[in-house]
């Protein structure tokens, strides 16, 4: 069976795997896995792809880890399907951290009953072969004796934990987890890899050469799994920076779980497996090791002012530790070619706003009465934050003083990740009054103090197909040195896929909708296209929630209309503050003040998108959405 990844923007051919078996010339009735196979690779195909260790093997991103392709289908089908029992045993591990050697041990131990020292399956057969991984033999190899075996309550996974199937928890089964340095690991997983093509287990005729296994096709001989066995090899590869490096980010990573004091000093342990440090340097921790990084350079942008002959901000002070971090982050091709996009905690960032956001979450302090508008870009912000703007400060300013009436709406709340780290200077800012705040970071990536504040906070969202059009439009008008922007088709398909600056869109929704449901009195969920067609109901909402209600007398005054009126798309457009040229007073932006004023209507992607591309993203956001209640209940 050949396997399909499906990798745009990236240009990666048909990837096949000889561990899938091939039954296209044959006429052997299709297994459970291969009846399911196409709802997988539909859904793997929406998901990030980066660069593998091969060219044309690509990483997979889902449920916060990267995974090869084949053994992403098969674990999906294995979360689906596999029913653990509470007598079952597991052997967990990640790949070459001694895999082989515990399969052997607990084989021998829970058998030593059944086998004496001449008759034992592990002289004749590889230990993979008698204890089966549940996403690849499970799926994949469903007629091995192992899986036959009604009796067999061992199996094994390289499944991170909480990708495991439900029924593993729910059964109460028991499993073991192997680790390891995680320099060795690396250095036997690449030799692993080369080999695609301890002593007594290494010795038997069975393990020797090119021996292959019996049950099913493999693409690693049995000798592949026996190396050396050794700890410490590493060192015969790596430089002692490498290893500083890969020690440095692994104690900043394992800092305050007690995972390294355990190593250390749990006497079940040899001291070959302590772990030493080989520098002071501090690393900052990372999601992911930068086995194979894609070589870019540090991005800069316009929106970053340079104040090199000048005393240094905050934030520029510590630049320097996000600049590090990021640069051992996934990045892939952006909407422009020299503006990749980065991964980091679940989403997609451009280097400048994911430094502030990343300055943002270590030193903005919110406060009980502060007030954020969230959003994804091009859903609504700007109209939000004049409408906000204007209900908090309705009894400051009269008809003729708001300052709306000469500044562009970002002028007068800021976001937390752009003017609170980089252009700290702002009136807004220097404002202590000020209670207003804005952002596009997701949900999961706000500050701690966010949260632990109490503050409120609106969030508003918008038909996917508009936002994107809405998006690459805005993006058409940006001042740019990163090249041109990619054609709407690429970008719409990068969209789809999820890989947009603070993407994935739907997943940006979905977080906000989730913290809404659980906290209704602190989250507004707001949809553009219902407050577009009936505002008046919706700003009233609005100020209720903010704290700032109209009364009776402003109501009969018709002071809920004028607020409407104001922040209206076509009285803002039409200011001179946001027309032609026209730039923010307060720092350099990329933009003119007129780009956040294009048309404002709903359903204007008709005029770009073909009925399948439509067809294509409502689908993707159905199934997003399915069971969350937010189609039905999303405002």
């Amino acid at each position: 069976m050949s396997i399909r990844n499906t990798c745009p923007p990236m240009e990666i051919e048909t990837v096949t795997d000889t561990t899938v078996p091939n039954h296209d010339e044959t006429e052997i009735e299709s297994t459970e896995f291969e009846k399911n196979q196409k709802r997988y690779q539909d859904l793997i195909s929406t998901f990030p792809h980066v660069k593998g260790w091969r060219f044309k093997d690509p990483f997979i991103r889902y449920g916060g880890h990267w995974w090869i392709q084949t053994i992403l289908e098969g674990s999906l089908y294995a979360q689906e399907f596999f029913q653990a029992r509470p007598s079952d045993f597991f052997i967990c591990s990640y790949l070459k951290t001694g895999t082989t050697w515990p399969k052997s041990l607990t084989f021998l131990i829970a058998n030593r009953s059944r086998f004496d020292d001449s008759t034992n399956p592990l002289l004749k057969r590889n230990p993979h072969e008698l204890i089966p991984f549940i996403e690849i033999e499970f799926p994949l190899f469903p007629q091995v004796d192992s899986l036959k075996e009604k009796g067999n309550t061992l199996f094994s996974t390289h499944m991170p934990y909480n990708s495991l199937p439900d029924s593993v928890v729910k059964s109460g089964c028991k499993m073991v987890y192997i680790w390891r340095d995680p320099k060795d690991t690396f250095i036997s997983l690449w030799l692993f890899f080369q080999k695609k093509s301890f002593e007594t287990l290494k010795n038997l005729e069975v393990n020797k050469s090119d021996k292959e296994r019996e049950d099913h096709p493999s693409p690693f001989t049995k000798s592949a799994y026996f190396r050396k066995g050794k700890t410490g090899d590493w060192v015969n590869y790596l430089t002692p920076d490498m290893a500083a490096r890969i020690d440095g980010i692994m104690e900043e990573k394992f800092k305050g779980t007690g995972l390294l004091e355990y190593a250390r000093y749990d006497p079940i342990l040899s001291e070959q497996n302590h772990f030493s440090s080989h520098t002071d340097q501090k690393h900052m921790s990372s999601n992911l090791l930068p086995l194979s990084p894609m070589a870019t350079e540090t991005v800069r942008d316009s929106t970053v002012p340079n104040h090199d002959e000048t005393e240094l901000t905050e934030f520029q002070k510590n630049q320097k530790r996000y600049q590090d971090l990021i640069s051992t982050l996934p990045h892939v091709k952006g909407w422009r070619p020299k503006s990749p996009l980065i991964w980091y905690g679940g989403h997609w960032w451009i280097q400048p706003f994911l430094e502030g956001s990343l300055y943002a979450q270590e030193f903005f302090q919110a406060r009980p009465n502060d007030f954020l508008v969230c959003s994804y870009p091009k859903t609504g912000s700007t109209w939000l934050k004049s409408l906000t703007f204007t209900i908090a400060n309705r009894s400051r300013f009269d008809d003729f003083t708001n300052p709306l009436l000469k500044r562009n709406p970002h002028e007068l709340i800021p976001f937390l990740e752009i003017e609170f780290p980089l252009f700290p200077h702002v009136d807004v800012l220097q404002d202590k009054e000020n209670t207003l705040f804005s952002t596009h970071m997701p949900h999961d990536f706000l500050p701690d103090s966010v949260e632990k504040s109490g503050c409120k906070m609106v969030y508003i969202w918008r038909d996917p197909k508009d936002t994107f059009i809405s998006f690459w439009s805005f993006m058409q008008k940006q001042r740019s040195t990163r090249g041109p922007l990619n054609s709407l088709e690429e970008c719409f398909d990068m969209f789809c896929q999820g890989i947009s600056g603070d993407g994935p869109y739907l997943d940006h929704v979905l977080g906000y909708w989730k913290a809404h449901q659980e906290n209704p009195d602190k989250i507004l969920f707001l949809k553009y296209e219902t407050v577009r067609a009936d505002p008046l109901p919706c700003v009233k909402r609005l100020a209720e929630f903010m704290g700032y209600g109209f009364t009776a007398e402003e109501e009969k005054s018709g002071v809920v209309e004028k607020v409407v009126n104001l922040c209206s798309f076509e009285t803002m457009k039409n200011l001179e503050a946001n027309k032609g040229d026209k730039e923010r007073g307060d720092h350099p932006s990329p933009y003119t003040n007129s780009t956040y004023f294009r048309k404002g209507k709903t359903g204007d992607w008709v005029n770009y998108l073909t009925p399948e591309m439509a067809a294509r993203m409502d689908g993707i956001m159905e199934e997003k959405f399915k069971g969350t209640g937010l189609l039905e209940n999303g405002e």
